[in-house]
């Protein structure tokens, strides 16, 4: 999620998504409508815009087993990512009212029915949910978020980037708290900075001078930095489907720097759930 300005957040989740260690599924839950169907294409062409969140709330109305259902209405992209494409427009997200919990309900519980074969035993699967921005606590994304065990706020190392990652993260921990869990919302929060080439310093400058405005902030001491995006232009036009070719996406330095801020937020958000559980 991210604050005002929304600093390319569903580039960073797709690219973080593609960089997941772990089985993952990318769920678009963007009140302000839908951006994948025209950054990406799925395995067979366009995806298509109708099969994503909207159908899902709609057919998981009263019935039950809705987890597994929840792949009946995922798309798989051009290269194997599974994504559950979300509502076309901001009316659609409207119009889903109450049906924002029953899929945050879903999304938590989702496993991956192919690990099931022989095993009897369902395969864990991360999801990765782009919410967009959060500019309120009335966000109908906000469902998900409450049953999200890390909220990652995306900002980019400038001024005003800063001063809106600090106002939303407020946000976002008023949010968690509004839904009664063990700890505190600020405990499951996290920034994730894009790397802006008009601001000075490497990347670990920029993460460090971001870290260090929170640790001034009362309230935000704890709330981690986990890493900085690579500005990669070239391999964010590959992603976004306005490349000739995606040849040496895997090398980028986007993907690169992905892959490490992935491999941290799964360990954090393991070690969150862990102690959460043991706390209840």
């Amino acid at each position: 999620m991210a604050d005002k300005g929304a600093p390319g957040v569903t580039t960073s989740c797709l690219v973080l998504a593609l960089g997941w260690p772990r089985p993952v599924l990318l769920a678009e839950c963007d009140p302000a409508g839908a951006d994948l169907p025209w950054r990406v294409n799925g395995t067979s062409g366009p995806l298509v815009q109708g099969v994503g969140m909207v159908s899902l709330a709609t057919s998981s109305r009263g019935v039950a087993g809705g987890h597994r259902r929840v792949w009946d209405h995922v798309q798989r992209l051009d290269g194997g990512l599974s994504v559950l494409v979300g509502p076309q427009a901001p009316e659609q997200a409207e119009a889903m009212g109450g049906a924002w919990g029953t899929i945050a309900d879903l999304l938590a519980g989702v496993t991956d029915p192919d690990e099931t074969a022989g095993t009897g035993v369902a395969g864990e699967v991360d999801v990765v949910a782009d919410c967009g921005r959060l500019l309120s606590r009335s966000s109908p994304a906000a469902a998900v978020l409450q049953r999200a065990d890390l909220v990652v706020l995306v900002t980019r190392p400038t001024v005003s980037g800063v001063a809106h990652a600090r106002h939303g993260l407020g946000v976002a921990a008023r949010v968690l708290n509004d839904a009664p869990r063990a700890g505190s919302g600020l405990d499951r929060l996290a920034v994730l900075v894009v790397d802006d080439p008009r601001s000075p310093g490497s990347r670990k400058v920029q993460q460090r001078e971001v870290g260090e405005v929170l640790d001034g902030t009362p309230g935000l001491q704890d709330v981690p930095v986990v890493g900085v995006l690579a500005h990669d232009p070239r391999a964010a036009a590959a992603l976004a489907g306005l490349s000739p070719s995606g040849r040496g996406l895997d090398r980028s330095p986007l993907l690169l720097t992905a892959r490490s801020a992935a491999a941290t937020l799964a360990a954090r958000a393991q070690s969150l759930t862990a102690t959460t559980q043991v706390r209840s």
